[in-house]
């Protein structure tokens, strides 16, 4: 209704000025024999100026400057053309471009002043201080329709640029809320796809080189690795569909956060599963109530750390979780060969440290002297999702 309402408005504005320039066109009653023709013409400009101004500004106003310059001529000037020309003086300064408006607008003012003081026979047989009345008031009126069409172009203007501002912003923000959602599905995917390769390979291996000596314990170690396999490759497949969701539309997208609840004993659990011999220590007990976020960071955290441990140790990893009163603090410590390959500062420890910064947390990882590495995460505690969390 209220759209409809400002569609209708602008119509009714131009009727009623359109009625008002007619009225004014009609004051003096229509001239003698010989001049009903420029009459009817003027009444017609008049009224269909306010129609045509939006769309054919220059037409509008060479029309009606067209039609005053032959009424100058008339042996008694028309009331019309006093609301007419300065309704030509505003259509110029709002509606035309530059140069345009200005040769326009000085073209009215010279031909307002030629007009009074040298054409028209009305005006002529009067003595010019008799005359200078006439002419002040009707300069005066062009400049205040003038000065009017100014400021509406000027305010339109301004508007516009506003416009446009803000459209640059709203785009801006849209491109990096674009992507930090790019950057918070490639940790996704990486946490997910790297864990679980890990698990699998180191599986399949373990399978493939079984030492066992007869055939039915081959088949049993053989069987065990299949449905470790099996099993994390469901979890990653149901992870992986909470990922998918993400990029779906709004109203497919799942409210509900890729992890629900932190369980730090199955991540343990499928570390050992993979060949990791794990050995947790948790003091305390994790805050009812935990936001999401946080617990997204802490399970990929403990994950990452654990993968980086399968995949670059010796085989065995030391996990300690302390949940104090305002953080919790994981620690990661696994054994590194004296001359194996470090860990790379790449996506995975970035990963876990771009994690954790999005709720005000940092992760250190680096080796120690005795050949072993430390990953050592501080997450703040957080009972609700906090204005950074972008994990859902």
């Amino acid at each position: 209704m209220h759209e409809q309402t400002s569609l209708r408005w602008p119509r009714y504005r131009d009727l009623a000025l359109a009625a008002g320039l007619a009225f004014a066109c009609l004051l003096g009653g229509f001239q003698p024999s010989g001049h009903i023709t420029l009459d009817v013409v003027l009444l017609l400009c008049a009224f269909a100026a306010p129609f045509t101004r939006g769309r054919w500004p220059l037409l509008t106003v060479a029309t009606i400057t067209a039609a005053l310059a032959v009424c100058a001529f008339r042996p008694t000037l028309p009331t019309g053309s006093v609301a007419l020309a300065p309704f030509a003086a505003y259509v110029a300064r709002r509606h035309l471009p530059s140069p345009h408006r200005d040769l326009i607008t000085a073209a009215l003012f010279v031909g307002d002043i030629v007009a009074l003081t040298l054409i028209s026979p009305t005006l002529t047989a009067l003595t010019l201080a008799e005359r200078a009345p006439y002419i002040a008031w009707s300069v005066t009126l062009l400049t205040a329709a003038s000065l009017f069409g100014e400021l509406r172009r000027r305010a339109e203007e301004t508007a516009e640029k506003e416009l446009q501002a803000r459209l640059e912003r709203q785009r801006e923000e849209f491109e990096r809320a674009s992507e930090e959602q790019r950057a918070h599905l490639a940790r996704e995917i990486h946490d997910i796809v790297t864990h679980s390769l890990t698990v699998i390979v180191a599986q399949a291996d373990g399978a493939l080189y079984a030492g066992a000596p007869d055939n039915a314990a081959r088949t049993e170690t053989k069987d065990e690795a299949l449905r470790t396999i099996a099993k994390v490759g469901r979890d990653s497949l149901k992870q992986m569909r909470g990922v998918v969701g993400l990029l779906r539309g709004a109203e497919q997208r799942p409210v509900t956060p890729l992890v629900e609840n932190l369980d730090i004993d199955q991540l343990v659990a499928t570390s050992r599963a993979g060949g990791l011999d794990v050995d947790c220590t948790t003091h305390g007990q994790p805050p009812a109530g935990l936001a999401p976020a946080t617990t997204l960071a802490v399970q990929r955290i403990i994950q990452e750390s654990l993968t980086n441990a399968l995949k670059h140790g010796t085989g065995t990893a030391q996990l300690t979780v302390d949940w104090n009163e305002d953080n919790v603090i994981v620690r990661t410590t696994n054994p590194i060969p004296p001359r194996g390959t470090l860990p790379s500062p790449g996506t995975g420890l970035q990963g876990m440290q771009e994690r954790a910064s999005l709720i005000d947390g940092f992760v250190t990882a680096a080796p120690t002297e005795t050949n072993t590495w430390v990953t050592e995460a501080t997450i703040p505690l957080r009972r609700t999702d906090a204005p950074r969390e972008v994990a859902q």
